[in-house]
């Protein structure tokens, strides 16, 4: 009996017999990225948000998702897990977005608020084409 006896062909089965994150806990995911949009204010008008936008009570609604988002989603990255980034709440909404198929585009426009132009980094949330 060799090593590959044992390898499924199946790539669905290739997570040590374990459903994926992505098939277990679908209604989950879908209510995360819902609330993730809420929100950064994407539906289809609007899919840019600006950095400069999000109040302290976004940050705060993002990042009290944490536990969510480790749970239902797969998180790679030991510094988002043992929370140790200078702004999670950029990294948690990578995460729900890639995992879910969406594509995060950085921008940097000069937009204007309060009557003054400011330079502005933000995001352009599209589908993935796969």
């Amino acid at each position: 009996m060799s090593k590959d006896d044992n390898v499924s062909s199946d790539s669905d089965d290739n997570n040590r017999g374990r459903p994926r994150k992505s098939v277990k806990y679908i209604k989950q995911r879908n209510r995360i990225l819902e609330k993730m949009n809420d929100i950064l204010g994407i539906d289809d008008e609007n899919n840019f948000f600006f950095i400069c936008d999000l109040t302290d009570e976004k940050i705060e609604e993002i990042e009290s998702m944490r536990d969510d988002i480790l749970r239902f989603f797969v998180v790679s990255s030991t510094r988002i897990r043992n929370n140790t980034l200078s702004r999670p709440y950029l990294a948690y909404i990578r995460v729900v977005y890639s995992e879910m198929n969406m594509k995060l585009f950085h921008v940097n426009k000069l937009i204007t608020r309060k009557s003054k132009k400011i330079r502005a980094n933000g995001y352009h949330v599209t589908k993935s084409a796969d």
